[in-house]
């Protein structure tokens, strides 16, 4: 069994995702999946996210997109405030490999009363985020609710604003391939009375609960 897997396969990875075939796109994860249960390859790479779930960068491609995966199940603890609507500095394509995830949209109404406030992102560190506060408010509007089940691509194009989560907190797990980087003005949405400068960590995944999602994984 192979430690590690090659830039070749993600190209490979890449190639499946670009066409939005989700069954490609599943027989491509599959070499990986294995270095996956098989090796150490997740130790050091995964982070407990503000917003309740883990998260791993798996590899960054030459034209800075990057092919992630993202984990619920439990061991990850929300952060307050919850800052969950947003949107992105790149082009989302996320395969749902088990579990049910949700993609709620909404919509700005530049008419309307403001709802939020704007808040911008910066890292002190890899470990250590801080959103701070601007002087723009927005009034945010719901559109409508995806759910996407095991087996399926959904995507979510960076000027998309949108708050993604799991499903009747049932162990899910995605494999996110961003590409497109370049959004000049990446949103983050707080309260109206939020504080001027929240911090939020991003701490690594400890070995045990690494192991743990080894097992999640290949039971998907």
């Amino acid at each position: 069994m192979k430690t590690l897997i090659s830039v070749d396969q993600f190209e490979v990875i890449r190639t499946s995702y670009k066409t939005k075939d989700a069954i490609l796109i599943k027989n491509s994860l599959m070499p990986l999946i294995d270095v996956i249960y098989y090796t150490n390859y997740l130790e050091g790479k995964l982070r407990f996210h503000p917003l309740g779930f883990i998260y791993g960068k798996l590899h960054e491609f030459l034209n800075s997109e990057v092919f992630r995966i993202h984990i619920w199940n439990t061991t990850s603890k929300v952060q307050d405030p919850i800052m969950n609507i947003h949107n992105h500095f790149y082009d989302v394509n996320s395969f749902v490999f088990r579990g049910i995830v949700s993609n709620d949209l909404y919509k700005i109404n530049e008419l309307a009363v403001p709802t939020h406030s704007i808040y911008s992102g910066s890292y002190a560190n890899e470990s250590t985020r801080i959103l701070t506060k601007t002087e723009s408010n927005k009034n945010i509007q719901f559109e409508q609710r995806q759910i996407i089940s095991k087996d399926n691509l959904y995507s979510i194009k960076k000027n998309e604003i949108h708050l993604g989560d799991n499903v009747n907190n049932e162990i899910t797990i995605t494999f996110v391939f961003s590409e497109n980087p370049g959004n000049p003005n990446p949103l983050v949405f707080g309260p109206l009375d939020g504080e001027k400068i929240y911090t939020y960590h991003s701490n690594l995944v400890d070995q045990k609960t690494t192991n743990e999602i080894k097992h999640q994984i290949a039971s998907a």
